[in-house]
């Protein structure tokens, strides 16, 4: 009979509101894994054996003058011990130190440094240890001021840290992403596991002449290009509406309501759905907006799970001359790019279609549908963690 295998996924977000990290819990758990999780938030999902909360924030992340005080004085390696080793639960790190763990998953950079903890990981000898890189992590610095600076120096360190020899294996969300640490950072290519939901069944809705509606969904964030698209609607023809179905902040939500308001009817907000109702939800609007400006090299090598959502949804996309983006949807043509930035140049792109283009786009995505879902990324993921295929 086979040895049950247990994973832990480290994650430093609330774990039900992370696409990605649900998924790996997913695709562990139908691979065979035994899951726990540490992460922010409640228990995220019925698959998960045992879930540790990280604490709230100490005090010294409650004031900008003690945040001085901490980047000032202290190294990083203390830093990182006093801001967040102390929030993760004591049960948590007796389990790792007790070895009941094959597998430990971490997600991003934040919870990387706990790695280097010798009284907790180093006397592990048979837990493979993975890093999940979600994004482009730069060590460029943001801000010239003196508390700029003290930032900048920490940051720099945290993404030293995806560099560190205990993690035997890592995967990152585009193939763009992969050059990046390969050939810039010196790492081992990490393997690429995109950001794509379940396969949906569904067809395509016909595109009402009369009635051409854009959606865009996810975080509400101004680097997203949320004020070129709501000025958009200020230029586009009578026959387009726009629904914003945004998460995050409520303020920020506010805010954007607030800008939107003087569109009228032209400009909806309507509440998010749950994450695997998202691409049927997506099935009654024809195109998905996800025109970014390059603003960081973040925003410039994103590669949003909202396109491949669309694709589900089956929507036609468009996007500004986003490099990792387009490498996804120019050999499916379920796609249009926007040049340059900014809203005339969005809705000039968007009144020069007609609804047979569109439909051509909707098309295109029903029939990449197929072939742009997650059960091929699970067998990348999995790979990638296992011990056995780490090894072969």
């Amino acid at each position: 009979m086979p040895t049950e295998r247990v994973a832990l996924l480290a994650v430093p977000s609330e774990i039900l509101n992370d696409p990605r990290v649900r998924r790996e819990i997913d695709w562990l758990t139908d691979a065979g894994w035994v899951v726990d999780t540490l992460g922010f938030g409640p228990h995220p999902s019925p698959l998960v054996r045992t879930h540790f909360e990280l604490l709230p924030p100490t005090v010294w992340e409650s004031s900008p003058w003690r945040q001085l005080v901490l980047h000032g004085l202290m190294t990083n390696s203390a830093k990182f011990r006093r801001i967040i080793q102390q929030r993760i639960p004591s049960e948590a790190a007796d389990a790792v130190r007790a070895g009941t763990y094959d597998l430990i998953v971490f997600n991003d950079r934040e919870l990387a440094p706990w790695s280097r903890d010798r009284d907790v990981f180093g006397g592990l000898t048979a837990t493979h240890i993975h890093l999940d890189m979600h994004e482009y992590f730069t060590q460029r610095m943001r801000e010239r001021t003196p508390f700029g600076l003290l930032a900048w120096s920490w940051q720099r360190w945290l993404t030293r840290r995806l560099a560190d020899p205990q993690f035997t294996t890592r995967s990152t969300v585009s193939q763009r992403l992969a050059d990046y640490y390969e050939h810039d950072r010196g790492m081992p290519r990490p393997a690429v596991v995109r950001n794509i939901p379940e396969y949906v069944e569904q067809e395509p809705r016909p595109v009402d002449p009369q009635r051409i509606r854009l959606i865009y969904h996810g975080l509400a964030h101004w680097e997203r290009g949320l004020r070129d698209l709501i000025d958009t609607m200020a230029l586009v023809d009578d026959r387009f509406e726009l629904t914003l179905m945004l998460t995050g902040d409520d303020a920020m939500i506010d805010e954007v309501r607030r800008i939107a308001a003087p569109h009228g009817d032209r400009i909806v907000l309507r509440p998010p759905v749950p994450l695997k109702q998202v691409s049927t939800a997506l099935n009654e609007y024809d195109l998905a907006m996800m025109v970014y400006r390059p603003v960081s090299p973040n925003v410039r090598y994103m590669l949003p799970n909202k396109l491949f959502e669309a694709v589900q949804g089956r929507l036609g996309v468009v996007t500004g001359r986003n490099e990792v983006m387009i490498a996804e949807h120019a050999p499916y043509g379920f796609g249009v790019v926007v040049e340059p930035w900014g809203a005339q140049a969005t809705a000039e792109l968007l009144n020069s279609l007609t609804v047979e283009e569109i439909e051509r786009l909707k098309a295109a995505a029903h029939a990449a549908a197929p072939q742009l879902h997650s059960e091929i990324e699970k067998r990348s993921f999995v790979h990638a963690v296992d011990t056995q295929a780490a090894r072969a």
